[in-house]
């Protein structure tokens, strides 16, 4: 019979053993390695959903913004991919200018008895009413159009032959050489006129493309919102002659960083709409000049093979430039550094000079 001295010392070390298990497995509690203890999940920081959570849409998200590679403008989606139509305007003459106001771009260039022709590039033709009066080109004015990738809209040539009798290179409308009679109007007076829709319906009837053809410009953009001025140089007016009966001057608005557009002394306006005519920037291009004497007439042509100097004028400062088309037809406006000049962003005037007219400019 076992005693009680033993019986107590058996009960003393299984004691022991037991109290050795639990603190055991007390001290393992919180081990992840031990699949069989229960185990805390981590607290939620409410910051990340559940997985099978649905998503939730922005309430508020930021609209894409587009903008226009000719203006640097924000545009609606769909211009982005238009092509741009140039279409040429008579200048110093008694008829009424209707549609000047939507050009993106107005192009400049002399031409006999005192006058000027201007091209109105539009990248948004569609949205073109009236244009008005049309008129016919010469030569040297068509390079800067192809340049731009646009499709040259106009009334004949009076170049070499005579009016009508060549058609110029690239995409172009002529209203004697295509017989577009149905896509120009002619009023009592002669005057012709025409519109966006015309224009687009008459060039799908050609086969021309409709698309931007994403040509390189000649020009690059300041940041949005910025408002660049090339130099301390404050120029509030830029004036200068295409001859003696036709002078230009640009005055700048410091409120709006446009340049507001004079001939004749006298605001130039829009007839159709009855705004001044004004560009956040104004590019002054000398050409070299040829000039042709006959026993009636002298007439004359801008050389655009051969390249120049100009001058910039655009958040009320000035830069000068060198342009040249390259022989692909792509023309090239660099700055003193030999980069593409920087522009503001807006509509975008340039002049066609001859160099004999280079002594008119007054920039003060």
């Amino acid at each position: 019979m076992e005693s009680a001295k033993k019986r107590k010392n058996r009960f003393l070390t299984s004691f022991v053993i037991l109290l050795s298990v639990l603190f055991l497995l007390v001290s393992c509690v919180g081990c992840s390695g031990l699949s069989f203890l229960p185990q805390e999940s981590a607290p939620t920081t409410g910051t990340e959903p559940p997985e099978d959570a649905p998503t939730i849409a922005n309430p508020n998200p930021q609209p894409e913004i587009f903008y226009n590679r000719y203006t640097g403008l924000a545009c609606d989606k769909s211009i982005l991919s238009c092509r741009p139509i140039s279409v040429c305007i008579g200048n110093f003459d008694t008829s009424r200018q209707e549609g000047l106001s939507y050009a993106d771009i107005l192009i400049e260039a002399p031409v006999e008895g005192d006058k000027t022709r201007l091209w109105a590039l539009s990248t948004n033709p569609a949205a073109l009413s009236t244009l008005s009066p049309v008129s016919s080109v010469r030569d040297y004015m068509m390079p800067i159009c192809t340049a731009l990738g646009s499709i040259a809209a106009y009334a004949g040539t009076t170049d070499t032959i005579g009016a009508g009798a060549t058609l110029h290179p690239g995409d172009n409308l002529d209203y004697l050489y295509h017989n577009l009679s149905s896509t120009f109007t002619k009023d009592q007076d002669g005057v012709l006129s025409t519109n966006g829709t015309a224009l687009l319906s008459a060039a799908i009837g050609q086969g021309y493309s409709q698309e931007d053809t994403g040509v390189v410009l000649p020009y690059r953009f300041a940041d949005t919102g910025s408002v660049y001025t090339p130099n301390s140089n404050r120029i509030r007016s830029i004036s200068f002659r295409f001859s003696m009966a036709s002078t230009v001057a640009f005055r700048y608005d410091e409120s709006t960083g446009e340049y507001r557009r004079e001939q004749a002394g006298t605001a130039h306006v829009d007839s159709l709409t009855g705004k001044q005519l004004s560009y956040a920037n104004v590019l002054v291009l000398f050409h070299n000049v040829n000039y042709y004497h006959s026993a009636t007439e002298t007439t004359f042509s801008l050389d655009t093979a051969s390249g120049g100097g100009g001058y910039c004028y655009t958040g009320g400062g000035v830069v000068f430039v060198r342009w040249s088309y390259a022989a692909d037809g792509t023309l090239s406006v660099v700055d003193d550094k030999g980069e593409s000049v920087l522009l503001n962003r807006g509509k975008t005037y340039i002049g066609m000079l001859r160099i004999t007219d280079s002594a008119s400019l007054i920039a003060t």
